[in-house]
């Protein structure tokens, strides 16, 4: 099966680079949500998860992540999904 992740991911199957992809995000939301001051618990009641689902979420541990789910944690953290996927650190 090929996927097409953006236009600089061209990968078939569960590769590398599009895990590479899903720990990137998960990195960024764990760091988002520290830079706003939120535990895990917080953000979990604002997104509507339980935060064992933050918590695995946050580690890499769950790799099929919605779009939707996405959407959620970026309105809850004052933040679009792009800040997700971009390697800045610092969020305002």
């Amino acid at each position: 099966m090929l996927y097409n992740i953006g236009v600089r991911f061209k990968v078939t199957g569960m590769t590398q680079q599009l895990r590479g992809v899903i720990f990137l995000y998960a990195q960024r939301i764990r760091e988002i949500r520290k830079q706003k001051g939120f535990s895990i618990r917080k953000l979990a009641l604002l997104v509507g998860m339980h935060e064992t689902n933050v918590s695995q979420l946050e580690n890499n541990k769950r790799e099929n992540v919605t779009v939707k789910t996405l959407e959620r944690f970026a309105h809850a953290l004052g933040v679009s999904i792009s800040d997700f996927f971009n390697d800045t650190k610092e969020i305002r």
